[in-house]
């Protein structure tokens, strides 16, 4: 194995640095020609010297020499200078051939390849290769000051380099690889995918390891996973001691939803002789493909390994891009200091090596951190801190999903406007790039702002659409969470089938996939859609099972939900001492997290459990939340609230001040879900009985219930038949709807007298 470092520039003129790069490439290709060797690849040798720093040198000390030897596993480094003249002319270049264990040298100049192969003692024709080169010396000097950019992580210099090589030199498919490579870095996935189509129906005369590298990438580009995954399975069966192809192995069949695969090859990986088998990226890769199945500990072992790794052998870049993934895995497991030390080592990391993109990635890793600790102002700033550098970098996916991370915030904050128009300023972008991915993501989160807004004909357009946009992108982690979003918002509508069967599917995906964070969100879902049906036995399955499951996790907003929904449960089944413990477990672990609008919910459900015994607290509880930020402008919120109100005053024999609470809500009944807007209507009838006007009241409540019936919601139908019956005074009717409440196990509304005056326990909601 042989690495070629780019030559020392001796002549320090700068308008020749660009031949150091040019230089290194052709010195590469030339060997290459010789199939009894490996040539380490020149981005990884330019990686591994810059995370090093090893700058150009004519020779190493023992001590650069070994770490260089480590890192990328080479037998012999090449290595030199190269003086130009003014004006043109002759170049020289002295080289030195070294054995990266021992230093011994064999000095070598002109026919540099001839040469370079005889010392080697190997021999080869370097006419397959001719492919490679580009076709001028203007060509040349535009790719290599291209492939420089790239590697000093300045994408939009690359970019502009490797265009004017593309010019230059048409026919070149390395050119237009790279030039793919610089478009991807800069976020304008429909470009690079063209660059990199274009790439490979030009490599057809490069040598056939490179053609098919060539090809590999752009089924990358093409989210092509599993075609990606096979070609660099190919090339490593061929080359099986090339640690960059099993590498490239395990990203594909992590991005691709194969986890599984992918952990078996990071195993194969380690079997490899040293050092290839204790690169610290095998241990990266395992993180990658662990976070993929929400097996947090796991990639938190083994990103650290990784730091650890890299930071002994001085791998500064790579220790950085382990943080970033420890940081991460911390948060998910809840470990807020331990993620936010590593987030912040990682951004000093990439500070000190110049990869601002890689430092504003840090900075949002650490940034999530303070949002799960509730710190919304700190966390806003921190993304706004990343958003202005991706702006600055060129780097247009990282724009994008640092506007979807401030809309997360301002949703938090109850700013449902301004996430919005994150929103659209993510899909805006999305689509002048070509991002179908993003604009798929800004459709699906969009969605449940317009949720929030009470627009829940346009939440679910928006999502049936990111849904067909997933499934042509073939992306089934994006398939699994729109198919939830749009059950969440079917069970909003009161379509309770279509929303089973959305969230059914949901979870089949994510288990398949190996998405168990996202089993979680699934399970809570479906136990919401037993619990509206009144299936309470099959809602506490569901639920149990996230609760399990997010604990087994270490995830406290999945298992918030849980909670809540075992809360919900407990209350409906006239145990409100159980009820209050889940509510308190769920608002804490949401505080924690700092989710605004979602602790609101809870204690509201609180609060429901105090309205009749303790109306006082109850209206105070309600009151806070209508005055919360985060409840401003959401419908489903504030109706929950007044309907607390209504049912406290109620209790208090208030029935003009429960009249004043509901006023308000007549106008939310469009805007909130159907389940949600038939409770506004029974308590309307109580407030009605409660005037005096209880023939009125009777009437409503037969429809309420009717209504409540065809829909499937067995609480909201249950209440108002025992309601309505009571007031009626038709003690055979009272007693066959408490009997049918008993045996659907809502013993909250069976076991206590039903009047027209305070109302009995709410359908959960």
């Amino acid at each position: 194995a042989v690495a070629v470092l780019a030559p020392r520039n001796l002549s320090g003129r700068s308008e020749s640095a660009w031949l150091s790069t040019a230089l290194g490439e052709m010195l590469a290709t030339e060997l290459a020609a010789a199939r009894d060797l490996r040539v380490v690849p020149g981005e990884e040798v330019a990686r591994v010297a810059l995370e090093l720093g090893v700058a150009p040198s004519e020779s190493l000390e023992r001590g650069p020499r070994g770490r260089l030897r480590e890192a990328l596993g080479a037998d012999f480094l090449v290595l030199g200078g190269y003086t130009s003249l003014a004006g043109g002319g002759p170049i020289r270049i002295d080289l030195r051939l070294e054995d990266a264990a021992s230093g011994e040298a064999v000095e070598v100049v002109a026919r540099i390849g001839e040469r370079l192969r005889a010392s080697l003692g190997v021999a080869g024709a370097a006419s397959a290769e001719a492919a490679r080169l580009p076709a001028s010396p203007e060509a040349a000097r535009a790719y290599a000051e291209g492939l420089d950019a790239l590697r000093r992580f300045e994408p939009e210099r690359a970019r502009e380099a490797l265009d004017r090589a593309v010019g230059l030199d048409p026919g070149n498919a390395l050119a237009r690889s790279a030039l793919a490579s610089a478009w991807s870095a800069l976020g304008h996935r429909e470009r690079a995918e063209e660059a990199a189509r274009q790439a490979f129906e030009l490599s057809a005369g490069l040598p056939e390891n490179e053609r098919r590298i060539v090809e590999a990438r752009y089924l990358e580009t093409a989210r092509q996973w599993r075609r990606a995954a096979e070609l660099w399975q190919s090339l490593w069966a061929a080359w099986p001691d090339t640690l960059d192809y099993g590498l490239r192995v395990a990203a594909c069949r992590t991005q691709a939803g194969e986890a599984r695969e992918a952990l078996e090859a990071t195993t194969r990986m380690r079997a490899l002789a040293a050092p290839e088998g204790e690169d610290p990226r095998i241990d990266l890769a395992e993180a990658a493909a662990a976070g993929a199945t929400g097996d947090y500990r796991r990639q938190a072992d083994a990103a650290q390994r990784a730091a650890e790794r890299a930071a002994a052998t001085g791998a500064r870049r790579l220790e950085a891009e382990a943080r970033v993934a420890e940081s991460w895995a911390l948060r998910n497991l809840g470990r807020a200091e331990p993620a936010r030390a590593a987030g912040e080592r990682a951004a000093a990391l990439y500070a000190e090596i110049g990869d601002r993109a890689g430092e504003a990635a840090a900075i949002t890793a650490t940034a999530s951190v303070l949002l799960d600790a509730g710190d919304l102002d700190g966390a806003r700033a921190a993304y706004e801190s990343a958003l202005d550098t991706y702006r600055q970098v060129g780097d247009h996916s990282g724009v994008a999903r640092s506007l979807n991370n401030l809309a997360v915030v301002l949703r938090n904050r109850g700013d449902l406007d301004g996430a919005r128009e994150r929103y659209e300023q993510l899909e805006e972008i999305a689509r002048e790039t070509g991002d179908r991915v993003g604009a798929a993501h800004g459709a699906s989160n969009g969605a449940a702002v317009l949720a929030d807004l009470g627009d829940l004909d346009g939440a679910l357009a928006r999502l049936e659409a990111a849904l067909a946009s997933w499934r042509e992108l073939g992306d089934q982690a994006g398939e699994a969470s729109a198919l939830a979003s749009l059950g969440n918002v079917r069970r909003r509508r009161g379509e309770l089938a279509a929303a089973e069967t959305a969230l059914a599917e949901s979870l089949a995906e994510r288990r398949k996939i190996g998405q168990r964070v996202g089993e979680v969100l699934s399970l809570n879902g479906l136990g919401a859609v037993a619990l509206d049906r009144g299936d309470l036995a099959g809602a506490a399955r569901r639920f149990d099972e996230a609760a399990a499951l997010a604990r087994e996790l270490e995830t406290p907003s999945g298992l918030a939900g849980a909670l809540q929904g075992q809360g919900d449960l407990a209350a409906l089944a006239g145990d409100p001492a159980t009820a209050r413990a889940r509510y308190g477990e769920a608002l804490a672990a949401r505080q924690r997290t700092g989710e605004r609008a979602a602790a609101a919910r809870t204690r509201l459900a609180l609060a429901r459990l105090a309205a009749e015994r303790e109306p006082e607290t109850a209206v105070a509880e309600a009151a806070q939340v209508l005055g919360d930020p985060a409840s401003a402008r959401q419908p489903e919120l504030e109706a929950q609230a007044r309907l607390v109100v209504a049912r406290a005053e109620l209790a208090r024999g208030r029935a003009a001040a429960a009249a004043e609470a509901l006023a308000p809500a007549r106008d939310l009944s469009r805007a909130v879900g159907v389940a949600t807007a038939l409770e506004l209507e029974l308590a309307a009838a109580r407030v009605e009985a409660a005037s005096g006007r209880a023939e009125a009241a009777v009437a409503a409540l037969a429809q309420i219930a009717r209504r409540a019936a065809e829909r499937g919601l067995l609480g909201v139908e249950l209440e108002a038949r025992l309601t309505g019956a009571a007031l009626a005074g038709d003690r055979a009717a009272v007693a066959a709807a408490a009997a049918r409440a008993r045996g659907a196990g809502f013993l909250a509304l069976a076991g206590r007298a039903v009047a027209a005056g305070p109302a009995p326990a709410a359908s959960a909601r």
